[in-house]
């Protein structure tokens, strides 16, 4: 029933030789000793007595149907502290993340379960895996600290690299020890040790989500804190909002954003708040027809750009104007990369406005961030106005630093703008597509 794999004894005996080291070095020490006792804060308590009494719970309602049996004990012990737990840690990176749950939910049934399984089927022997698992545990170390970083890119590549090939590795050596005794592989008890663990890592998905709504909840009372001198209008706020909003994490998100907007903090500002919130959620489930004469539908304009890798957050008051804009991408992968965004600017109903602005860096590689902004800029004129547009804009723009021209009455402006000093500074460009309705106000 507790029988270990050479990868689990490879584990505990690096485990076992890593405490005995840290009690070794007395400046360590103190940090193991607050480890441990942040440990055991009570609400970290709390947490982890409710996940493993609703993991309790799924393993008894999978042993009453017969899928659980005690020769699974040790595989569910493992799947709590490597999935269970694990996750429940990981949740506070979800808190504020529109579409957690199906975030959770693909990381459950992602066909990377079927492939680990099958990879740690079979380990190799003891020597090996006493080799193998550090040297594993220091290439995630290099990868999770130089992953983002510019400068420490290659580094990140090449820890990926090696990953990727000890996993191939492992996968490999599975897959011929299956080929060679089948047999022993197929069978009904290989099965339920793969359906165990993934059964309860469905199960475990609506505890999650209780986690992720009550942290999501809390973040909000505790990021509205500073706005809200009042507690009680600040706890109501959060009533009302979990009472309309219910489970949609993304609209509490855009509530909260909106009232740290707020001129006047009143029971009457949140209520108009919250409506204003659901009913452009509902338009943005179904965006209703716009007339040319009156603009864009903002909706429909959040994705002019998305199959370029340009995708806006949602459309909201900023001031007095609406707006929704992506978050910056970069344009080529040099160590100073240079950066696109797209947004939109209008009123409730209808954008008016969309503006596309490259900001480059001079020791980075200004011409293929000029080439991506004037094929995003040709992207854009064509899902705004048409071919015409781009075959002017081609004609009478594109490698210019400035330029205007109308087209069926539609403004479309190129500027560009220069920032430090020559050798290492830097400029800005900006495409602006202004409809005949847009009324100029404080964003623009």
């Amino acid at each position: 029933m507790f029988e270990l794999n050479s990868r689990e004894e490879a584990i505990l005996i690096w485990l076992s030789l890593a405490f005995v080291a840290i009690m070794f070095i007395p400046k360590v020490r103190p940090a193991l000793a607050g480890l441990i006792s942040a440990f055991f804060q009570p609400l970290i308590l709390v947490a982890i007595g409710a996940a493993i009494t609703w993991v309790a719970l799924c393993v008894a309602l999978l042993a009453t149907s017969g899928i659980w049996a005690l020769p699974h004990l040790k595989g569910t012990l493992v799947w709590v502290v490597t999935y269970g737990l694990a996750t429940l840690f990981d949740v506070t990176r979800l808190s504020d993340t529109p579409r957690a749950l199906r975030t959770l939910a693909k990381e459950a049934v992602a066909i990377t379960a079927i492939i680990v399984f099958i990879g740690e089927f079979y380990t190799f022997p003891l020597w090996g895996e006493l080799i193998l698992v550090p040297a594993l545990v220091f290439l995630g170390l290099l990868l999770a600290i130089a992953d983002g970083k510019q400068e420490t890119k290659i580094v990140a590549r090449l820890s990926e690299n090696l990953l990727m090939m000890a996993g191939l590795g492992m996968l490999g050596f599975s897959l011929y020890r299956i080929a060679a005794g089948f047999q022993e592989f197929a069978n009904l008890d290989t099965l339920r040790d793969f359906a165990v663990p993934a059964l309860l890592s469905l199960m475990y998905l609506p505890f999650l989500y209780a986690v992720l709504l009550y942290m999501a909840y809390e973040n909000a009372t505790i990021g509205m804190k500073f706005k809200f001198k009042d507690n009680r209008l600040r706890h109501h706020a959060v009533l009302r909002a979990m009472v309309v909003f219910g489970g949609k994490i993304e609209l509490l998100q855009r509530f909260k954003r909106n009232m740290n907007q707020a001129d006047e903090l009143n029971r009457a500002t949140i209520d108009e708040t919250i409506k204003e919130v659901w009913e452009t959620y509902k338009r943005e489930k179904n965006p209703p027809h716009v007339p040319w004469e009156l603009g864009w539908s903002p909706f429909t304009a959040q994705g002019f750009l998305e199959t370029e890798g340009l995708k806006t957050n949602d459309y909201h008051r900023f001031i007095r104007d609406w707006l929704a804009d992506s978050p910056p991408a970069t344009t080529d992968d040099g160590l100073f990369p240079s950066h696109v965004t797209y947004r939109i600017y209008g009123t409730e109903q209808f954008a008016t406005r969309l503006t596309l602005t490259l900001d480059v860096s001079q020791l980075g590689k200004p011409e293929v961030a000029d080439d991506r902004f004037w094929e995003l800029a040709a992207v854009l004129l064509f899902e705004a106005i048409g071919n015409e547009a781009v075959e002017r804009f081609q004609q009478d723009c594109v490698g210019r630093d400035s330029g205007e021209y109308n087209i069926n009455e539609v403004s479309i402006t190129l500027k560009r703008d220069n920032w430090g000093i020559d050798d290492q500074g830097g400029y800005s460009r900006r495409l602006i597509i202004c409809h005949p309705a847009h009324v100029p106000g404080d964003n623009g």
